[in-house]
């Protein structure tokens, strides 16, 4: 299977304050290394502050590498990538749209005509089991509800990658469980190369094809795990030996994961460089 997202030498360093209250580079990302094949569902798992979030930023375009490459289709990325839908924990819905109009908003930016972009829209709102509720607003939906909107939003232009950065981290558990269900079936049908971050191992290991495991920061890939379960991947797996067991290979590897010693934090580079 071809690689899509390339990752080599990946890093990112801030501007900051010591405890002296000195200037310091503070590195976040070090040495990330990464690849994502075409059609995957990798999951990206690690302590909270390791920088899996920052990795994301990176890929959608929204927070500038230090050093390092990445490539999506060996083209090295310039800028936001409108080829990539993004869906976040806190949904960002437009508050004053629609539900439907809050899915035809990227197909708008396009310029894609109203009666196109709405039709489109219905489609999306129906496959994230929401039909019949598109003149709602976002303040008449419940957390799940929400949620299913933004993926519906992130799906309609038709992107190439899914990147998702902790998006049922606010969900009670039945409510999450009951969407990682709905994004598999959704994946299962388009096959959308998708990079999914999330603290959660059993999220992991029940929604991927591999797992990414990040040391703490400055993060890295420390190890990749390859989930062998069958699919389509009913609820009824996290409840087997198999689940189990990979489960206790995911906690190994992150107690396990040792943190990078921080070497001198790499001057700015633009993206892309």
């Amino acid at each position: 299977m071809s690689a899509k997202i390339v990752a080599r030498g990946l890093a990112l360093a801030y501007d900051g304050l010591s405890e002296s209250g000195a200037q310091e580079r503070v590195p976040v990302l070090q040495d990330f290394d990464l690849e994502v094949r075409q059609g995957e569902f990798l999951a990206v798992l690690g302590p909270s502050g390791c920088g899996k979030s920052t990795f994301l930023n990176i890929l959608a375009g929204l927070a500038q590498k230090s050093a390092g490459e990445l490539t999506i289709d060996g083209r090295p990325l310039q800028g936001i990538n409108p080829h990539q839908g993004v869906v976040f924990q806190g949904y960002a819905l437009l508050p004053w749209r629609s539900v439907l109009d809050n899915i035809a908003i990227g197909l708008e930016i396009r310029g894609v005509g109203r009666r196109e972009r709405l039709a489109t829209a219905r489609e999306y709102l129906a496959l994230v089991g929401l039909e019949g509720q598109g003149a709602r607003y976002p303040h008449e939906l419940s957390g799940g509800m929400r949620q299913r909107v933004a993926i519906a939003r992130a799906l309609a232009y038709a992107p190439d990658v899914l990147l998702m950065d902790e998006p049922f981290a606010a969900l009670d558990a039945q409510t999450r469980e009951h969407l990682q269900d709905e994004l598999l079936r959704i994946w299962d049908g388009q096959r959308k190369t998708i990079v999914f971050i999330t603290h959660s191992l059993d999220e992991a290991i029940f929604l991927a094809d591999r797992v990414a495991v990040m040391t703490p920061r400055p993060g890295r890939v420390h190890r990749l795990l390859d989930i062998d379960l069958p699919r389509p991947r009913a609820a009824e797996v996290r409840n087997t030996p198999a689940f189990a067991a990979l489960r206790q290979q995911a906690w190994e590897a992150l107690r396990g994961a040792p943190a990078p010693v921080p070497s001198a934090a790499p001057r700015r580079q633009e993206v892309g460089a």
